[in-house]
């Protein structure tokens, strides 16, 4: 690490994952609500992995004290290579949200880092 740092020419992107436990009950305690937010605001957030207890969801941002959502379980049918249209469909078609204080308390930061800061 301090080699790249030293020498600007050979930085690389950095997709970095940072797993968290904010609490130690199932849901995540309320104090870290602002935290939650304040990484969600970030220009190099990526989002967040985790969910509510017994559901994993991928969280993109927030409007208040509430997380938004998409549901990556959408069961679909097989897309076929030959008919390019259908990758369209690999999205949830209408996001959902989540008090913060409800989600389970471990849960999976991402951030991308695409140059140097």
């Amino acid at each position: 690490i301090d080699q790249l740092e030293n020498n600007n020419d050979q930085w690389r992107s950095i997709f970095l994952l940072i797993p968290v436990r904010l609490g130690y009950q199932a849901t995540c305690n309320e104090i870290y609500t602002d935290h939650i937010k304040y990484c969600l605001r970030s220009e190099w957030s990526v989002g967040i992995i985790g969910g509510r207890p017994k559901a994993s969801l991928y969280f993109i941002g927030h409007q208040d004290d509430f997380a938004i959502y998409l549901d990556p379980h959408i069961v679909q049918n097989a897309v076929q290579p030959e008919h390019p249209e259908a990758w369209q469909t690999f999205r949830c078609q209408v996001p959902q949200k989540i008090l913060i204080e409800n989600l389970d308390s471990s849960l999976a930061v991402g951030f991308f880092f695409k140059e140097k800061i």
